[in-house]
């Protein structure tokens, strides 16, 4: 009867000892509390290190989903909407009208204004800007200095990196790697495992509608 007690309890704390591990707490551990948005609902977790800034004429609210996760000296400010499993963090700032959602990492001295987005499981890192309306989704990167703006759309597995300008109407996509100081633009499409790098490809309005693939710079 009393190994029976004791194989009973064994189970139990196993059981409780999964459930308490289950959801990792926000932002590690770190101090801070939830956001209340402007509607009334609950927002994210913002670290106590963390800003939201808010104008004095309450004109610019940023609304963070009760999911989102702001951490260390991010800030994020504007009227930016942040939505789903999205986690701000390091030095990063979000403003303006931005949308990052689903479950986007912005981080590093990353910055993301304008009317730019950012989505699914793309990460924007290091000092990389993506501004204007230029769009990162699914499973992008883009990182080092690299900037992305105008109405440039970066999605796949694409990597933008070291000192790239994305800009224009530029499509990249699939497995491209746009690294050193490459600049793409206006009607320009990269897709594949293309590599373009350097000044290997510098392309603007005159070279509208190029499509260039199976290149490596």
């Amino acid at each position: 009867m009393e190994v029976v007690k004791s194989s009973f309890f064994i189970v139990l704390f196993h059981f409780i000892s999964l459930d308490s591990t289950a959801a990792s707490p926000p932002c590690q551990g770190a101090l801070g509390s939830y956001t209340r948005n402007q509607d009334g609902s609950l927002g994210g977790f913002v670290a106590s290190t963390a800003q939201v800034l808010t104008d004095r004429e309450q004109r610019n609210i940023p609304y963070i989903e009760h999911t989102v996760e702001i951490c260390d000296s991010a800030s994020i400010g504007g009227n930016a909407q942040l939505i789903g499993n999205v986690k701000v963090s390091d030095y990063a700032e979000v403003s303006g009208d931005t949308w990052i959602y689903e479950y986007a990492r912005i981080f590093g001295n990353a910055q993301i204004y304008g009317n730019a987005q950012v989505s699914g499981n793309s990460e924007v890192s290091g000092s990389a800007e993506v501004y204007e309306n230029a769009r990162v989704f699914e499973s992008a990167r883009v990182y080092g200095f690299a900037q992305v703006y105008g109405d440039a759309v970066i999605s796949g597995n694409v990597r933008v990196s070291e000192k790239a300008r994305i800009f224009g109407s530029a499509r990249i996509f699939g497995s491209a790697k746009i690294f050193g100081n490459a600049e793409l633009a206006d009607e320009v499409k990269v897709f594949g495992k293309n590599k373009v790098s350097g000044k290997s490809l510098s392309c603007s309005s005159f070279l509208n509608y190029l499509k260039c693939f199976d290149f490596e710079g």
